[in-house]
């Protein structure tokens, strides 16, 4: 459209123009100009100036249609010249008339990394990818060579539907881009094969990314393009895609570029960019084809100049003269081939891998200095070993060369002087040259080595003589300087006192040194020499005659050059090179290439010393020992392993010094030393695991631990045996030998120390620590016992008196015995305990409480100590449970109720029952045929008829009896077939009887004494502990002890009670008429039957509080309240009680005493029963039972969980407070996040006042992963901030104030870092510093989150700050702040209004006039 009027400037830019007929278009702002709007400084003015000149409303412009959208009726149009002026007569319009290689002009709407995109004309758009700009236009960045609204040209490549890719690159050549013809001439893409300089161009970078142990990385990578031209491929016109790794670009690389992917990435980057071309010739590493699998991948090029030199000498040279090669899978391998590759793994099991061509791999063994080889370095290495029969790729073993001078001249040259030292022959003295701690250098300073090539050396082991001092030390020396743990290169070691080379130096000589070893090495003898005690006698010239003490008997040095030429019982010295940790033995070096190793249990049969090996064992001391027998089993799995372990020697210490009385089991009554190892899975657990000298293994049941009166609650702390098992299970370098503690391969202590009990983690370790009175790694004295006869283990005892010599089993449990055991197992079969190592119980779970338990496996954990009551014993016949490896003698059923532990005398049986008898029982349940009663003192229970319950007539028997009442009974009948026995309750029976005080006096063994005895038992263990501070927590570790010494005391307590009763008995008998004695009865023997009766079936009350506290005024107030009728009656029932005491006058003052606190313990309970019955116990909830009551009710109310947790807090139950916790987190809904959030605060509040900073900071993360993570952070950040108010207003020290800031401050920080992009934290910081007048970092704090936060979120935070700043800072700051703010942003009447509100409230009505007059 030509000349066509513009009718309107929109507010975004753009322009309005009318097209004729009523039809308008909109040109947008973008394609007004044909460049995108200029950034630079003025750019801005000068464009703007131009459009309002050329752009006015009434001038005419040219523009052209770009898309058009009938619905909407609206017409987007440009007016860019460059779109004007090209493509008029074909232009892209849609994607079905695209052909490939057209060119046309269209407009940038999108620039990134990955590429361009242009558009052209009705929305057709298609994407240069930033590969391509970088292989054709070698364009690096795209986002700095392009912009959006640029006008340009792009050529089709392919057009495949609505994907259509293009290229910038327009300059094609007039056949089309297309040489044609195939090269034939080119490079073939073939290992080995060089690449010549400047035909590689890098098109793409990709990072290093780490392996799923999160520690290794796999190199990154460049993706280099080859054209065609270069190499000798079939297809025409075709570039070839290549990958350099970021490992194949050196020789050798830093130590920051092989530990980390980040450095090697920097590395790599700093020398590779995108769009350039490679300056250097390249060697093909891997062809892309895996002859193995068949895969194709992309070629794999190497710039290693080293590589890149080998591979242009082979293809200069004719076959088979070059000195090194580059093998593949393909080449004619053979031993002695010197062959070149790089570093690709190093293991410390094994050594270093080294990667030739096309994925072929061969193996320097660590023994040979694969170690010392770095990562991706490239090496030079000899073919010692080789195994073409193993698959289609060859087993290689190399040997690492420094140089290549000198591999094929195995002659020696005319003028050389040729010489021949013999093993075992004397060359004479010897200067050392320089001393290190495995070895010394040393030259042969005779006239027949003049001249000639010889290089010595003097291994340590080979230093040590007989007179040379032994390991152990007299006296234990802490550990120094000079004791490591630590295996290092043996060069960098310190040289101790106790070294054979303490006190050499360079320019020492010794005299008469021998030769032990010839090794001819390219024309040059390596020979090892060893001192005599002629050496060592002789005087070195610089520091006087080597010292040492006496040892006629102490064997000299002994060079093997195998193990296995040292046979079984060999005399060997060995110097420690190392002293494993927890006590697991010493490692020593027999002679060069031999190492060995000592277990504790070979090293001495001093217990003081065992346990302290690196007081007693230094690091360079000598040992004499004796090589022991290897009885290893084979390992098939693990064959390179087998043979690295048949390189070390076993030996031991004892064996040497006559103690060879180590084979075959232990017998009955032997005392021997164990080692604990807590990381060997327990047999027939619980027990301690121990190890025994020979390699045996040693179980020690928990009861054999101890004395049986002195066990302690969880002695193996609570650590469960299947997390044991799981940890010794790890595949590790498992012992193997049966001498003891061994490994098969001294690497093996580099790793953790290389101790098996180092495989558990810091979890499993703290639950061991629990039982830190059998740590691992301790030596302790035990005796065998006879054992199980299936068991591989050999039994032993702790107990001092089994050391002493008693190997009496413990004797089985009688009926009725209250007993000790420890706790086997719990599940829903009930509770497995051991009594003794044959005396194994089981408690049935109704049994283990009287309340109910939530969860009794998490209550009686593996290894609790319980106490129990025997129920019934059975001996078990000796052919029970064949097969098993432990069996059982004796089995017990147990009764832990509290109510069965604390009652003192036998319940009543049905033999005991006697027709015509009078008893005492409580109702159980009313049915319309009769009244079940169970008669107190037993588990009996018998039926009254409904003709038997009263002498009236009785229409609906609920009427008169309910579940709980307390009455009297007599015995009518008795059935001896099924056991049953009928009662009647009638009236009538009972006419006769005296009062109830008599009849307690008269049977005080069956009842009143029985009563109060039981009565004041309970009180005193289960009611006045609250009084006494002592109260018995069924959860405590210390139960069962606690509980039976509270027993005890209970008993004597009822001796003394029991003589006061009597008296007041007689008192009330002789005074009271038969009515008083009735009433007197039903409010004295009664109650107290009552509070023993209910107990089983009531609600479980002991929690350690007083259930009446709420109900003292009540009690205090007098019987003038409004009541039920029960409180009533019983109310009338106790004043007539006090009018009979009253008229008899002869009551003591202890009676009435006993009848008033009757009376309230009768009001509490019926307070109680009534706050249950009406729902008003909710409201206070006092127990376990009434906050369960609740959760079930309503689970998602975080207040009710919350007030549980306080509940076991108030108790100082902490564990219990955590599991409630948890417990919410499941049962809550996942809907409820602002419930679960309110528990995770009170978990968090909770740790960081209970708890340690490894627990805070894991509830932290743990409250991160199911919640809103910045929430959580806000609310612990809320804590710390109360926490260090709270530390200023208690006044408490410096020092705490101090803690409380810092760790305040740390987390602000954390939070801040973490969710720097969140106003929110921010402003809890700044809040937090202002509060604290630390005014100057808070300022510092305001900038770095202006530079953090998006630009948006600006204007917010700096309002929030001010505002601060009215409340805890400078008024007149924040004064400025509002001032700046209103200025930039004069609409925001929000800022407005809050800059007014904090002037009123700050009382300045004068400035809030002045705010609303400068507006």
């Amino acid at each position: 459209y030509v000349s066509v009027p513009i009718i309107r400037s929109m507010d975004g830019g753009g322009i309005l123009v009318e097209l004729g007929h009523g039809i308008r278009g909109l040109v947008p702002a973008n394609h007004l100009f044909d460049k995108a709007q200029a950034s630079g400084k003025g750019g801005s003015s000068y464009r703007s100036k131009v459009r309002a000149e050329k752009f006015r409303v009434g001038n005419k412009i040219d523009v052209r249609c770009l898309q058009v959208d009938e619905d909407a009726r609206r017409c987007i149009l440009t007016a860019k010249k460059a779109l004007l002026q090209s493509d008029s007569d074909d232009p892209i319009t849609e994607y079905s008339n695209i052909e490939a290689e057209k060119i046309a002009t269209g407009f940038i709407t999108r620039v990134d990394r990955s590429g361009v995109t242009v558009t052209f004309y009705n929305n057709v758009y298609g994407k240069a990818t930033a590969r391509r700009l970088a292989e054709e236009l070698g364009v690096e960045d795209p986002t700095t060579n392009y912009h959006v609204g640029d006008v340009i040209r792009a050529r089709v490549v392919s057009c495949h539907r609505y994907k259509l890719e293009l290229s910038l690159n327009t300059s094609i050549a007039d056949d089309g881009g297309i040489n044609k013809g195939p090269s034939k001439t080119g490079t073939k893409l073939e290992p080995g094969s060089v690449l010549p300089a400047k035909c590689m161009k890098i098109v793409q970078l990709f990072d290093s990314r780490l392996r799923d142990d999160g520690v290794s990385f796999i190199p990154g990578y460049a993706v280099v393009t080859i054209k065609a031209k270069h190499l000798n491929i079939d297809d025409e016109g075709q570039s070839v895609d290549c990958k350099i790794p970021f490992d194949q670009i050196l020789d050798a690389y830093d130590t920051d570029a092989t530990t980390s992917a980040e450095g090697l990435d920097k590395m790599a980057r700093r020398v590779l960019k995108v769009g350039k071309k490679i300056n250097q010739a390249a060697v093909v590493i891997f062809s892309g084809k895996d002859g193995t699998s068949g895969k194709i991948a992309m070629p794999v090029v190497s710039l290693r100049p080293a590589m890149v030199k080998t591979a242009k000498l082979i293809a200069e040279s004719e076959e088979g003269t070059t000195k090194v090669s580059l093998p593949s899978p393909v080449s004619s391998l053979y031993q002695g081939a010197i062959v070149q590759g790089y570093c690709t793994r190093l293991d410390p099991r094994h050594g270093a891998f080294i990667r030739f061509l096309n994925g072929l791999t061969g193996l320097i063994p660590k023994l040979k200095g694969g170690l010392d080889v770095n990562l991706f370095d490239t090496v030079l290495c000899r073919i010692s070993a080789l195994d073409v029969t193993s698959g289609s790729r060859p087993k290689i073993l190399l040997k690492r060369l420094r140089s290549i001078e000198g591999v094929d001249s195995r002659k020696q040259t005319s003028d050389e002087k040729e010489i021949d030292i013999k093993v075992d022959e004397i060359v004479g003295d010897v200067r050392v040259e320089n001393v290190n701690f495995a070895r010394a250098t040393a030259t042969l300073i005779g006239d027949k080595y003049k001249g000639a090539k010889v290089r010595a050396r003097i291994h340590f082991t080979m230093a040590v003589q007989p007179s040379t001092p032994r390991m152990p030390l007299k006296q234990p020396v802490a550990d120094d300087n000079d004791d490591t743990d630590s295996h290092t290169d043996a060069s960098k070691a310190k040289i101790t006192s106790h070294h054979p080379f303490h006190k050499w130096s360079s320019g020492d000589v010794l005299h008469h040194v021998k030769c032990v070893a010839v090794e001819n090495r390219n024309g040059t003898l390596h020979i090892e020499l060893s001192v005599t005690e002629d050496s060592s006698k002789a005087k070195p010239s610089k520091k006087g005659k080597k010292g040492g003490a006496s040892g006629e008997n102490n064997p000299g040095p002994t060079f093997a050059s195998e193990a296995s030429h040292l046979p079984t019982g060999t005399a060997i010295s060995g110097v420690i090179t190392r002293v494993c940790s927890q006590n697991r033995g010493v490692w020593i070096h027999v002679c060069p290439g031999t190492t060995g190793f000592v277990s504790g249990m070979e090293l001495s049969d001093d217990i003081d010393i065992l346990n302290n090996l690196k007081q007693y064992y230094k690091v360079g001391g000598v040992l004499s020992c004796s090589v022991m027998e290897k009885r290893g089993r084979i390992n098939k799995k693990n064959q390179q392993e087998d043979e690295q372990a048949e390189q070390i020697i076993y030996a031991s210490a004892l064996h040497f010094h006559g103690n060879k009385n180590q084979s075959g089991k232990r017998p009955a009554g032997k005392l021997v030393i164990g080692r604990i190892n807590r990381s060997m899975k327990p047999q027939h657990a619980p027990a301690l695991m121990l190890e025994l000298r020979g390699g045996y293994e040693a179980r020690c049941d928990i009861t054999e631990l101890d004395e049986m009166d002195e066990w302690e609650n969880m002695p193996l702390g609570r650590l469960d045996s299947s997390v044991i098992g799981s940890a010794s299970s790890t595949p590790q370098h498992k012992e193997k030998n049966s001498q003891g503690a061994i490994v098969t391969d001294e690497s093996a202590d580099d790793n953790d120390d290389g101790d098996e009990d180092s495989i558990m983690s810091d979890e499993e370790e703290d639950a061991v620590a629990g039982g830190s009175d059998y740590p691992t790694g301790k030596y302790v004295r035990c005796r065998v016992l006879p054992g199980f006869k299936s068991a591989s283990a050999i039994e032993v005892s702790l107990r001092e008196s089994r050391l002493d010599g008693d190997l009496e089993d413990d004797e089985a449990p009688e009926p009725k015995e209250m007993v000790h055991a420890y706790v086997i197992n719990t599940n829903k079969k009930g509770c497995f305990v051991r009594l003794s190592r044959f005396v194994e119980g089981r408690i049935i779970l109704k049994e283990l409480a009287d309340g109910f338990l939530p969860d009794p496996a998490a209550m009686f954990p593996q290894g609790r100590l319980v106490i129990g009551k025997v129920k019934e014993v059975r001996h078990l016949p000796k052919d029970t449970k064949k097969g098993k490896k432990y069996t059982t003698k004796v089995t017990v059923d147990l009764d832990m109720r509290e109510s069965t532990l604390l009652e003192d005398e036998d319940k009543i049986t049905y033999d005991d029952i006697k027709i015509g008898e009078k008893y005492k029982g409580t109702v159980t349940r009313v049915e319309p045929y009769g009244v079940f009663v169970r008669l107190e003192n037993s588990e009996m229970t018998g039926l009254a008829h409904l003709s038997e319950c009263s002498d009236n007539y009785i229409k609906n028997l609920t009427d008169l009896y309910d579940p709980g009442d307390l009455v009297k009974a007599l015995v009518i009948k008795k059935d001896e077939e099924q056991n049953r026995f009928g009662l009647s309750l009638k009236a009538s029976h009972f006419e006769d009887d005296s009062d109830s005080d008599d009849d307690d006096e008269s049977t005080s063994s069956s009842e009143s004494g029985s009563d109060d005895e039981a009565d004041d038992a309970l009180n005193d263990v289960l009611v006045s502990d609250a009084e006494d501070s002592d109260v018995v927590d069924s959860d405590d570790e210390n139960f069962a002890s606690k509980l039976a010494a509270k027993m005890k005391g209970g008993n004597n307590d009822d001796d003394d009670d029991d003589d006061d009763d009597d008296e007041i008995s007689s008192d009330e008998g002789s005074s009271s008429s038969s009515d008083g004695d009735d009433d007197d009865d039903s409010s004295s023997s009664d109650d107290n039957d009552e509070v023993d009766e209910n107990r089983p079936t009531a609600m479980d009350t002991d929690v350690g509080f007083n259930w009446g506290s709420k109900l003292k005024s009540t009690d205090a107030k007098g019987d003038d309240g409004d009541g039920s009728s029960d409180s009533d009656s019983s109310d009338d029932s106790d004043d007539d009680d006090n009018d009979e005491i009253d008229k008899a006058g002869k009551s003591s003052h202890k009676a009435r005493k006993k009848a008033a606190a009757r009376r309230k313990e009768e009001k509490e309970i019926s307070a109680r029963e009534s706050a249950l019955a009406d729902g008003t116990a909710d409201s206070n909830p006092e127990t376990s039972a009434d906050f369960e009551r609740l959760l079930a009710a309503d689970p998602n109310a975080s207040e009710n969980w919350i007030r549980y947790m306080a509940y076991h807090l108030s108790l100082a139950d902490i564990d219990s407070a955590r599991n409630v916790a948890n417990r919410a987190f499941d049962r809550i809904e996942f809907r409820q996040e602002d419930e679960k959030l309110n528990v995770w605060t009170a978990l968090l509040t909770l740790e960081f006042k209970y708890g340690t900073p490894k627990t805070q900071q894991a509830t932290i993360d743990r409250a991160s992963q199911h919640n809103n993570p910045k929430k959580v952070y806000l609310r612990v950040c809320e804590m710390l901030e109360r926490e260090v108010d709270g530390s200023v207003a208690s006044s408490n020290s410096a020092h705490t104030h101090d803690a409380a800031v810092a760790r305040a401050d740390e987390l602000f920080l954390k939070m801040c870092k973490k969710f720097k992009s969140k106003k929110t934290v921010w402003i809890a910081h700044l809040k937090y510093l202002l509060k604290s007048a630390r005014h100057e970092e808070a300022h510092a704090l305001l900038k770095r989150a202006m530079q953090s936060l998006p630009d948006y979120k600006h204007v917010e935070t700096m309002s929030k700050f001010a505002q601060l700043e009215f409340e805890h800072g400078s008024p007149e700051r924040a004064r400025t702040i509002y001032g700046t703010l209103i200025e930039k942003h004069p609409k925001r009447l929000d800022l407005l209004f809050v800059y007014v509100d904090k002037e009123v409230k700050h009382g300045e009505l004068a400035a809030a006039r002045d705010i609303f007059m400068n507006v």
